[in-house]
């Protein structure tokens, strides 16, 4: 991926932590907010430093109340803190990421990554005949093979108990078949509880990640957090 905005951040960050922001109306009256999150540098045992990035949902308010998490939307990725929302334009965004509609088996969600106006990978949330196996797969560039695939169990506590347990998400690199890091869902707080919020943690453990990877690995867990997190809130 050619130097980009996004690319400069993600450089030297090997660990990242992914907090959604509370919207008073979605508690209030029950209806689907547009989401926001704050991204922050991470420490290897999961606690926030700096601030570095902030995210925004766009999506049509008609299909987020009636389709809730099968909405399609776009979410645009800003450099610094979330307190200046109100002051950025999509137009500014440093990366996006476009999520498509979805439903059931027979439309599965799908995500493109881009920066700079180049669609730089895609994500895919494949049918599953089997529920005990969670898994996306990740394709950089115009590839027709997957460079890494996110995997983890559907029977994991955190699953049952979410107060109580960490659900953790494998990121293995296909052409070598090792584990290169995790995307995990800490255990949801009272505040979490409470405000009907998910937080993410993730972790490059390899050193050959690209700036590429990480952008798109990024995007991933936001389609991990919609696809399995969001409609349990």
């Amino acid at each position: 991926m050619e130097a980009s905005q996004i690319g400069n951040i993600l450089k030297e960050r090997n660990d990242l932590f992914i907090e959604q922001k509370m919207d008073m109306l979605e508690i209030a009256c029950g209806f689907e907010a547009k989401n926001k999150y704050q991204i922050y540098a991470s420490d290897k045992e999961g606690v926030k430093t700096d601030r570095l990035m902030f995210v925004k949902e766009d999506s049509g308010c008609v299909e987020r109340i009636l389709c809730g998490v099968n909405r399609s939307l776009t979410l645009n990725f800003f450099e610094g803190d979330i307190s200046n929302h109100k002051n950025v334009e999509k137009e500014n965004a440093i990366m996006s990421m476009k999520k498509n509609f979805s439903y059931g088996w027979f439309c599965r969600p799908k995500a493109t990554a881009i920066v700079n106006g180049k669609e730089i990978g895609q994500i895919k949330d494949p049918c599953k005949l089997c529920c005990l196996g969670l898994n996306q797969k990740v394709y950089m560039g115009e590839s027709n093979d997957p460079t890494f695939v996110i995997s983890g169990s559907a029977c994991q506590m955190g699953f049952v108990c979410a107060c109580c347990c960490d659900v953790s998400f494998d990121i293995i690199r296909c052409s070598t078949g090792k584990e290169v890091g995790r995307v995990i869902r800490p255990n949801l707080s009272l505040g979490n509880m409470c405000s009907q919020t998910n937080n993410l943690v993730i972790h490059f453990d390899d050193a050959d990640f690209t700036v590429g990877e990480k952008s798109v690995l990024l995007a991933e867990a936001f389609l991990l957090d919609l696809q399995y997190f969001e409609h349990k809130k």
